[in-house]
Protein backbone atom coordinates (compact mmCIF):
# COMPACT_ATOMS: atom_id res chain seq x y z
CA UNK A 1 0.00 0.00 0.00
CA UNK A 2 2.50 2.34 0.62
CA UNK A 3 4.57 1.60 -2.67
CA UNK A 4 1.72 2.34 -4.32
CA UNK A 5 0.91 5.81 -2.91
CA UNK A 6 4.57 6.91 -3.24
CA UNK A 7 4.75 5.93 -7.04
CA UNK A 8 1.34 8.25 -7.22
CA UNK A 9 3.11 10.76 -5.60
CA UNK A 10 5.92 10.77 -8.03
CA UNK A 11 3.06 10.30 -11.07
CA UNK A 12 1.57 13.19 -9.90
CA UNK A 13 4.85 15.01 -9.75
CA UNK A 14 5.89 14.28 -13.15
CA UNK A 15 2.73 15.10 -14.50
CA UNK A 16 2.67 18.47 -12.78
CA UNK A 17 6.58 18.77 -13.97
CA UNK A 18 5.51 17.98 -17.89
CA UNK A 19 2.47 20.65 -17.18
CA UNK A 20 4.94 22.96 -16.38
CA UNK A 21 7.13 22.69 -19.34
CA UNK A 22 6.47 24.81 -22.45
CA UNK A 23 3.78 23.69 -24.94
CA UNK A 24 3.57 23.41 -28.61
CA UNK A 25 2.68 27.00 -28.72
CA UNK A 26 3.54 30.48 -30.97
CA UNK A 27 6.92 32.57 -28.74
CA UNK A 28 5.02 33.86 -25.41
CA UNK A 29 5.88 34.59 -21.57
CA UNK A 30 6.34 30.48 -21.07
CA UNK A 31 8.19 30.01 -24.28
CA UNK A 32 7.37 28.58 -27.90
CA UNK A 33 8.34 29.26 -31.45
CA UNK A 34 9.01 31.56 -33.74
CA UNK A 35 9.18 31.63 -37.77
CA UNK A 36 11.83 33.73 -39.90
CA UNK A 37 11.11 33.72 -43.85
CA UNK A 38 14.30 33.52 -46.04
CA UNK A 39 12.32 33.21 -49.58
CA UNK A 40 8.97 31.42 -50.17
CA UNK A 41 10.63 28.18 -49.77
CA UNK A 42 13.31 28.51 -47.41
CA UNK A 43 13.16 29.35 -43.22
CA UNK A 44 14.58 29.63 -39.88
CA UNK A 45 12.65 28.06 -36.60
CA UNK A 46 13.56 28.99 -33.96
CA UNK A 47 12.39 27.22 -30.27
CA UNK A 48 12.71 28.43 -26.71
CA UNK A 49 11.52 26.57 -23.69
CA UNK A 50 11.31 27.51 -19.75
CA UNK A 51 13.55 25.87 -16.92
CA UNK A 52 11.06 22.92 -16.89
CA UNK A 53 11.33 21.87 -20.40
CA UNK A 54 14.09 19.31 -21.96
CA UNK A 55 16.69 20.39 -24.67
CA UNK A 56 14.86 17.61 -26.24
CA UNK A 57 11.93 18.88 -26.62
CA UNK A 58 12.33 22.38 -28.21
CA UNK A 59 14.39 20.43 -31.16
CA UNK A 60 11.59 18.38 -32.12
CA UNK A 61 9.32 21.29 -31.60
CA UNK A 62 11.19 22.99 -34.28
CA UNK A 63 10.61 19.96 -36.28
CA UNK A 64 7.32 20.30 -35.99
CA UNK A 65 7.01 23.88 -36.48
CA UNK A 66 8.86 23.73 -39.90
CA UNK A 67 6.71 20.34 -40.90
CA UNK A 68 3.55 22.57 -40.45
CA UNK A 69 4.42 25.24 -42.44
CA UNK A 70 5.85 22.61 -44.64
CA UNK A 71 2.09 20.90 -45.47
CA UNK A 72 0.32 24.25 -45.38
CA UNK A 73 2.49 25.63 -48.86
CA UNK A 74 1.26 21.88 -49.96
CA UNK A 75 4.57 20.80 -49.88
CA UNK A 76 5.79 17.23 -48.97
CA UNK A 77 9.61 16.89 -47.66
CA UNK A 78 11.50 19.09 -44.78
CA UNK A 79 15.49 19.41 -45.71
CA UNK A 80 17.37 20.50 -42.87
CA UNK A 81 20.43 22.79 -43.78
CA UNK A 82 21.27 23.45 -40.35
CA UNK A 83 20.58 22.39 -36.68
CA UNK A 84 21.97 23.87 -33.75
CA UNK A 85 20.48 24.15 -29.83
CA UNK A 86 22.21 24.63 -26.24
CA UNK A 87 20.99 25.87 -22.48
CA UNK A 88 21.02 29.44 -22.17
CA UNK A 89 21.74 29.62 -18.32
CA UNK A 90 21.19 32.75 -16.55
CA UNK A 91 22.05 33.84 -13.05
CA UNK A 92 19.17 34.93 -10.57
CA UNK A 93 19.84 36.72 -6.90
CA UNK A 94 17.56 36.81 -3.86
CA UNK A 95 18.04 40.37 -1.66
CA UNK A 96 19.07 39.72 1.56
CA UNK A 97 17.12 41.47 5.15
CA UNK A 98 18.46 43.48 7.36
CA UNK A 99 16.91 44.14 11.02
CA UNK A 100 18.83 46.92 12.76
CA UNK A 101 18.81 47.55 16.23
CA UNK A 102 18.47 51.00 18.15
CA UNK A 103 19.90 51.15 21.41
CA UNK A 104 19.54 54.48 23.48
CA UNK A 105 22.99 56.52 23.91
CA UNK A 106 24.43 53.60 21.58
CA UNK A 107 25.05 53.73 17.54
CA UNK A 108 21.98 51.88 15.80
CA UNK A 109 23.72 48.38 14.41
CA UNK A 110 22.55 46.29 11.30
CA UNK A 111 22.28 42.31 10.70
CA UNK A 112 21.91 40.85 7.80
CA UNK A 113 20.50 37.78 6.89
CA UNK A 114 19.50 35.46 3.71
CA UNK A 115 20.27 36.49 0.35
CA UNK A 116 21.08 33.83 -2.26
CA UNK A 117 22.78 33.73 -5.44
CA UNK A 118 21.47 31.20 -8.11
CA UNK A 119 21.07 30.09 -12.04
CA UNK A 120 18.43 28.35 -14.34
CA UNK A 121 18.99 26.57 -17.32
CA UNK A 122 16.61 27.29 -20.42
CA UNK A 123 16.75 24.97 -23.60
CA UNK A 124 16.99 26.72 -26.88
CA UNK A 125 16.87 25.02 -30.90
CA UNK A 126 16.71 26.61 -34.43
CA UNK A 127 16.84 24.75 -37.58
CA UNK A 128 17.35 26.83 -40.95
CA UNK A 129 15.05 24.26 -43.52
CA UNK A 130 14.14 24.27 -47.46
CA UNK A 131 11.33 22.26 -48.32
CA UNK A 132 10.35 20.82 -51.40
CA UNK A 133 7.17 18.19 -53.06
CA UNK A 134 8.66 14.86 -53.92
CA UNK A 135 8.11 15.71 -57.70
CA UNK A 136 10.80 18.56 -57.19
CA UNK A 137 13.54 15.83 -56.37
CA UNK A 138 12.10 13.28 -58.64
CA UNK A 139 11.12 11.31 -55.77
CA UNK A 140 8.35 9.80 -53.52
CA UNK A 141 7.33 8.53 -50.25
CA UNK A 142 9.00 5.18 -50.23
CA UNK A 143 12.35 6.53 -51.58
CA UNK A 144 12.34 8.93 -49.37
CA UNK A 145 11.77 6.70 -46.49
CA UNK A 146 15.00 4.17 -48.13
CA UNK A 147 17.39 7.15 -48.10
CA UNK A 148 20.54 7.59 -46.21
CA UNK A 149 19.58 10.98 -45.61
CA UNK A 150 16.02 9.97 -44.21
CA UNK A 151 15.81 11.05 -40.78
CA UNK A 152 19.11 13.37 -41.09
CA UNK A 153 18.56 15.77 -43.29
CA UNK A 154 15.14 14.45 -45.05
CA UNK A 155 12.26 14.59 -42.98
CA UNK A 156 8.50 13.61 -44.53
CA UNK A 157 6.33 16.31 -43.01
CA UNK A 158 2.74 14.15 -42.62
CA UNK A 159 4.89 11.83 -40.72
CA UNK A 160 6.46 14.40 -38.64
CA UNK A 161 2.96 16.04 -37.69
CA UNK A 162 0.90 12.41 -37.63
CA UNK A 163 3.53 11.05 -34.88
CA UNK A 164 5.76 13.46 -33.30
CA UNK A 165 3.08 16.51 -32.38
CA UNK A 166 0.63 14.47 -30.51
CA UNK A 167 3.67 14.14 -28.01
CA UNK A 168 4.59 17.46 -27.56
CA UNK A 169 2.20 18.77 -25.22
CA UNK A 170 1.38 15.87 -22.46
CA UNK A 171 4.27 13.09 -22.73
CA UNK A 172 6.23 12.80 -19.51
CA UNK A 173 9.84 13.82 -19.27
CA UNK A 174 12.72 12.92 -17.12
CA UNK A 175 15.08 16.00 -16.55
CA UNK A 176 18.08 14.49 -18.75
CA UNK A 177 15.03 14.94 -21.60
CA UNK A 178 14.29 11.41 -22.50
CA UNK A 179 11.29 10.17 -22.92
CA UNK A 180 9.83 8.14 -19.90
CA UNK A 181 6.35 6.26 -20.78
CA UNK A 182 6.27 6.90 -24.70
CA UNK A 183 6.14 3.12 -25.53
CA UNK A 184 2.87 2.52 -23.12
CA UNK A 185 1.13 5.28 -24.45
CA UNK A 186 1.70 4.53 -28.67
CA UNK A 187 1.02 0.75 -27.86
CA UNK A 188 -2.38 1.02 -29.51
CA UNK A 189 -1.12 3.27 -31.86
CA UNK A 190 0.84 1.35 -34.18
CA UNK A 191 4.15 1.39 -35.16
CA UNK A 192 4.59 4.69 -36.60
CA UNK A 193 6.12 6.66 -33.57
CA UNK A 194 8.55 4.01 -33.34
CA UNK A 195 9.85 3.75 -36.77
CA UNK A 196 10.08 7.45 -37.23
CA UNK A 197 12.02 8.20 -33.31
CA UNK A 198 14.23 5.37 -34.16
CA UNK A 199 15.02 6.81 -37.53
CA UNK A 200 16.18 10.25 -36.04
CA UNK A 201 19.76 10.77 -36.56
CA UNK A 202 19.20 14.64 -36.54
CA UNK A 203 22.59 16.44 -35.28
CA UNK A 204 21.95 19.18 -33.30
CA UNK A 205 25.40 21.34 -32.76
CA UNK A 206 25.72 23.53 -30.14
CA UNK A 207 26.04 27.18 -30.71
Amino acid sequence: MAVKKLLGIVVLGLLFLNSCSTPYQKSGFSGGYKEYFINENTFKIVAKGNAFTSQEKVQLIVLVRASEICKNKGKDIVEVLTANSRMKTSLYSTPSQGITTYTPGQQSSTVYSGGSVGSVSKPIAEITVRIYKYAELNSSKEKIQKDNAYGVKYFIAEDIIKYIKPTLNWILEKGDGKFVNYEKTFRDRGSGFFKIKKSFRLVFFPF
